[in-house]
């Protein structure tokens, strides 16, 4: 497990032991899938801290073809990471403006 998969895992600890299983169970495996695309994607990005405006656009740009309920999913699982995780006060890029 390397550090944004930690960094993911201790992040939502809390978040799986409420709410809906099912859902936020998808949820953190949409963080995930995030997570490892950013890893793919960007091997120099060494922790979520490092992750921007610019990867995430890069990654609505990756993902146009898909469906609009999954890139709605995707959306969540990120700004769930940006404002939870990361801290901070604004939102990520949305897939619908990028």
């Amino acid at each position: 497990m390397d550090k944004i998969d930690y960094e993911i895992f201790m992040g939502t600890k809390l978040f799986k032991r409420t709410g809906g299983k099912k859902n936020r169970k998808e949820q953190v495996r949409n963080m995930q899938r995030f997570a490892d695309w950013v890893k793919q994607a960007h091997p120099e990005i060494r922790s979520l801290g490092q992750v921007g405006r610019k990867q995430v656009a890069h990654f609505w740009r990756a993902h146009s073809n898909k469906s609009e309920s999954y890139k709605r999913n995707l959306y969540y699982a990120i700004r769930y990471i940006w404002k939870k995780i990361l801290h901070r006060t604004s939102n990520p890029p949305h897939f619908e403006k990028v």
